[in-house]
C-alpha cells in the first residue's frame, strides 16, 4: 500500500477548468471538468486503447501520464522503458510535441483517490477512503496459491 498524501479534500470553494486523464484496462478516458464552487460540470470522451500501446510495440508516451514514476505496469499494460520513468515528464513532453495543448500538470492520482476526490466534492466530511478491491492482486502469478475466483475476475 502507497500513501496518497491527500491533505486536503475539496470544499466547494474551487474554481477553474481542470483535465482528467483516466487510462484504466482498455479504456482511455478524458474528461475536461469545470469547477465553479459547488457546482461542477463534466465533458468526456472515452478512446479504446490499441493493443500495441498496451503490450510495448507502441510508443509509450502516445497514450501519456508536478513528479510522479510508475512503478509497475498493471491492468494488461506492458509498454517497456516506462518502469520507473516519471510519467509527468512524459505527458508533459508528449503534449510539447502536439504544440496545440497547453496543460499544467497539479496532480496524479490513481482511481481509488479520485473517488475521494469526487465524492468529498458532494460531502467533504470524509477524510479517508479505504481501497477494498484489490486491483491487480497476484497478476504477477507470485499469489496464484492463494487467489480466489474473485481475485482473478
Amino acid at each position: 500500500m502507497l500513501p496518497s498524501y491527500v491533505r486536503a479534500v475539496p470544499n466547494g470553494k474551487e474554481f477553474g477548468d481542470f483535465l482528467a486523464l483516466d487510462l484504466g484496462g482498455t479504456n482511455f478516458r478524458v474528461l475536461l471538468i469545470r469547477l465553479k464552487g459547488k457546482e461542477a460540470e463534466m465533458i468526456g470522451k472515452i478512446f479504446r486503447v490499441p493493443e500495441s500501446v498496451m503490450r510495448g510495440s507502441g510508443e509509450a508516451a502516445e497514450i501519456f501520464f508536478y513528479s510522479a514514476k510508475l512503478i509497475t505496469w498493471t491492468k494488461g499494460f506492458n509498454a517497456s522503458g516506462v518502469e520507473g520513468s516519471d510519467v509527468v515528464s512524459m505527458l508533459r513532453d508528449a503534449c510539447k510535441r502536439r504544440e496545440d495543448i497547453d496543460i499544467d500538470v497539479v496532480a496524479v492520482l490513481n482511481d481509488t483517490v479520485g473517488t475521494l476526490m469526487a465524492c468529498a466534492f458532494k460531502e467533504n466530511s470524509c477524510q479517508m477512503i479505504i481501497n477494498t478491491e484489490w486491483g491487480a492482486f497476484g497478476d504477477d502469478g507470485a499469489l496464484d496459491s492463494i487467489r480466489t475466483d474473485f481475485d482473478k475476475a
